[in-house]
């Protein structure tokens, strides 16, 4: 049965998710302004200083209306994990509530959100043990290091561990956490050396460390509520009309000057980069902001060249391609809200209000007037006018390894398993297996124990 965690408390947290494009931004600020309170930004591309313009910063008006907090405020070749944000984010939290305030967390970056909603209590500082922060309020302390045989003072990162295979490091988790190393596939090199990491950190197995936080209300996904009071408003709005904004939200980018933000960005530092041979990787740091890599072609045209007819014609691809891409990344955006704030019905749940906001001639009453309403109702304690969104049937299933002798393969989870055995590879090895094998034993799966 889903744990719906209800306020008492005059001082609610309130996280307002959304799509890029559907405004919750706007809402936040609005909730802002009646409140008197100020606004976390929770996302992993406004964090860092520059391309204001492509990861659609808040207005100069908006910040001077509204303290925000978390925007422009890391270096642009920095790495910033969510762990910064979280560590980051909760004394700015703690801050707010202690002046009898209610601190607003908005963002696309919905694990982000997570992070603070959700006390999370496996420790996880990972490769950031003796990295320096990117702000002042992301420091971490000095950590012990758990023993592993011959780990004993090295965090166990990519970096680290990039000579080791796979099979050593699944052998090295057999060693220090059985059951974790049962339910992952020997070649999820990730999840492995998240698992090490947990128990080099906490000292001890990430499997016993999940099940005290299913125990306190929590899931595999994290622990228990770390604010009981806490509120989402979730701003929603059709495809059609999200399609017309994110269009002419790229209009309006490309009036502001993105293409010059671009070229000033690449010749400040992506050109210096390459110019010592240094490859750019677009799946680090702010090098990941929908937009910048989508213009890379153009980017990368000498400059007399982006002035003829094939440096318009990139150009015109990358707004397409941002197009495209921004359209898509929704998507993602509302599966990810879906799955992890409705669809987790053993977590602890604070309740989430849908808001319609694809008409915008309706904005303040179908989602300013309405978010007002149900804050009202919440701070005086009474029955919220409008009912939250239903815990959905989660489609998540155990994990479980099984390993098919016949292809010499691990699947993970029973529906894996299922298309696997029902594949023409696997038929046709199982029926070549069955001719060496006259006797022709019946198949078996075999839930592999480490």
């Amino acid at each position: 049965m889903n744990k719906v965690v209800r306020n008492k408390n005059i001082n609610p947290v309130i996280a307002v998710l959304g799509v890029t494009g559907a405004g919750k931004s706007k809402l936040a600020v609005e909730i802002a302004e009646k409140l008197g309170t100020e606004v976390i930004s929770a996302d992993s591309m406004q964090v860092y200083k520059h391309l204001d313009i492509i990861t659609n910063k808040v207005t100069k008006e908006e910040i001077r209306s509204v303290k925000h907090h978390l925007i422009s405020c890391v270096d642009p070749l920095k790495q910033f994990t969510v762990i910064d944000f979280r560590n980051a984010a909760l004394p700015i939290v703690d801050t707010i509530l202690n002046a009898g305030k209610s601190p607003i967390i908005v963002g696309g970056t919905n694990y982000y959100v997570e992070s603070v909603l959700w006390n999370q209590l496996i420790s996880d500082e990972s490769d950031a043990l003796e990295r320096k922060r990117g702000i002042s309020d992301c420091k971490v302390g000095e950590s012990k290091l758990w023993k592993i045989d011959g780990f004993e003072d090295t965090p166990f990162t990519e970096e680290t561990t990039k000579e080791l295979s796979n099979e050593f490091l699944i052998k090295l988790l057999e060693s220090v956490d059985e059951k974790s190393a049962s339910v992952l596939h020997p070649n999820d090199r990730r999840k492995i050396l998240r698992a090490l990491q947990v128990y080099q950190l906490n000292g001890r197995p990430m499997s016993d460390i999940l099940v005290e936080q299913r125990s306190m209300g929590g899931s595999d996904l994290g622990g228990p509520l770390r604010f009981q009071n806490a509120i989402v408003f979730w701003v929603q709005c059709n495809q059609v009309e999200l399609e017309k904004r994110l269009s002419s939200r790229t209009d309006q980018m490309m009036a502001k000057g993105l293409a010059n933000e671009l070229l000033d960005f690449y010749e400040r530092y992506t050109q210096p980069q390459l110019e010592v041979g240094r490859d750019i990787d677009y799946t680090r740091g702010i090098y990941q902001a929908i937009g910048y890599k989508e213009f890379h072609d153009w980017l990368n045209l000498a400059e007399d060249e982006r002035e003829t007819q094939k440096g318009e014609e990139l150009l015109r691809k990358g707004v397409e391609q941002l197009n495209l891409v921004s359209l898509r990344y929704t998507k993602k955006q509302i599966k990810w809200i879906r799955k992890r704030f409705l669809q987790e019905p053993t977590r602890e749940m604070p309740p989430v209000y849908a808001l319609d906001a694809s008409d915008p001639d309706k904005w303040n009453e179908e989602v300013r007037d309405r978010a007002f309403s149900i804050l009202d109702a919440h701070l005086k304690g009474e029955p919220s006018p409008v009912a939250p969104l239903p815990v959905e049937e989660s489609k998540r299933e155990e994990r479980k390894a099984f390993r098919c002798s016949t292809c010499s393969k691990v699947l993970i989870g029973e529906r894996q398993w299922v298309a696997h055995t029902k594949s023409r590879v696997h038929q046709k090895l199982k029926a070549k297996q069955r001719k060496k094998d006259r006797k022709g034993d019946p198949e078996e799966k075999t839930q592999i124990e480490k």
